[in-house]
C-alpha cells in the first residue's frame, strides 16, 4: 500500500514540475553558475516490514519502533529550481513483534542495518520574482522542496532476538511447533542468513531549506521509503500463504547543507 502511494506521489510531482517549468520558461532555464551542495543529515523514523515472515510458525503482532539513520549528501543544482542529490546513509531498519506461540509468549526483535544510496531529483518552489535574490542566502530565507528517486541498499548487519517466556532463545526454539522442531530453520547459524544482501526501492519526500548564513542551510522535511524487493531468501519463503516482506519507513530528515 505504501509503495503504491509513494509511486503515485512521485509521478504526480514529476508531472507538476514539468508543467510548471514549461509554463514559466518553456524549458528548464540553466543557472548562471553551477552550484555544488554538500550536507550531513539525520533520519529518525519508524521502519516496518510490509509482511511478517513467521518461518512456518505462528504470526505475531507488530509493534512500532523508532530508529535513526545518519549520512551525508552531495548534490548539483541543474537550474534555479532543480537539483540532483546523491546520498550515502547508514540506515537501521527492522521491526518488533510479540504474541503467543507454541510454548508460550514470544517477543521478537528484527534489527537490519543498511548502507543506503538514494539518487534524488529535487525541485524547489519559490516565486519567480525572487529568483534573482536567492543566491544572496539571506538569513531566514526559506525554500520549499519536493524530492523523489530510487535507492539501492546493501545489508551491513542483521540480528534477530527472540525471547520465549522472557528467556533468550534461538530461532530454532522460537519457531517450534506442536509436531516438533521447525525444519526450515534448523541449519541457521548466523542471523544474516535469514535476509538477502541487497534492497531496491523508492524515496519520496518534501520539506524546506532555511538559510542560516550565506552558503549554509538548515534542512528539515519528511520522507517515505518503500522497498520493491523481498528481503527473505527463497529458502525461507515457507509461510502458507506466503507474502513478500519488503522494507518501508516514514522518517523525518534533519540536516545542514553547504552550497558553494
Amino acid at each position: 500500500m505504501l509503495k503504491r502511494i509513494l509511486l503515485s506521489f512521485a509521478t504526480a510531482a514529476l508531472v507538476t514540475v514539468q508543467v510548471q517549468a514549461q509554463n514559466n520558461y518553456g524549458c528548464f532555464t540553466p543557472i548562471h553558475k553551477a552550484t555544488t551542495l554538500f550536507g550531513i543529515q539525520l533520519t529518525p523514523g519508524v521502519p516496518f516490514l510490509s509482511h511478517q515472515n513467521a518461518y512456518g510458525g505462528s504470526k505475531l503482532n507488530a509493534k512500532p519502533t523508532l530508529k535513526c539513520g545518519v549520512g551525508f549528501n552531495l548534490g548539483f543544482m541543474l537550474t534555479d529550481k532543480n537539483a540532483i542529490q546523491v546520498e550515502a546513509n547508514y540506515q537501521p531498519m527492522g521491526s518488533n513483534y510479540s504474541g503467543r506461540v507454541y510454548g508460550g509468549s514470544l517477543e521478537r526483535e528484527v534489527r537490519l542495518n543498511y548502507w543506503s544510496f538514494p539518487v534524488l531529483y529535487k525541485h524547489y518552489f519559490f516565486n519567480d520574482q525572487i529568483v534573482e535574490s536567492v543566491s544572496a542566502d539571506k538569513p531566514g530565507k526559506i525554500k520549499w522542496y519536493a524530492e523523489a528517486g530510487p535507492y539501492v541498499a546493501f545489508l551491513a548487519g542483521a540480528q534477530m532476538n527472540n525471547k520465549l517466556n522472557g528467556q533468550e532463545v534461538t530461532i530454532q526454539d522460537a519457531t517450534n511447533t506442536e509436531t516438533g522442531p521447525n525444519p526450515f530453520v534448523q541449519d541457521v547459524g548466523d542471523d544474516q542468513q535469514l535476509f538477502v544482501k541487497t534492497d531496491l526501492g523508492i524515496v519520496v519526500g518534501g520539506g524546506l531549506d532555511m538559510a542560516l548564513m550565506e552558503g549554509l542551510y538548515f534542512n528539515v522535511g519528511l520522507r517515505g521509503m518503500a522497498g520493491f524487493k523481498d528481503i527473505n531468501p527463497e529458502k525461507f519463503r515457507v509461510d502458507n500463504p506466503y507474502k513478500a516482506s519488503t522494507n518501508a519507513m516514514i522518517a523525518a530528515r534533519i540536516g545542514l547543507q553547504m552550497r558553494f
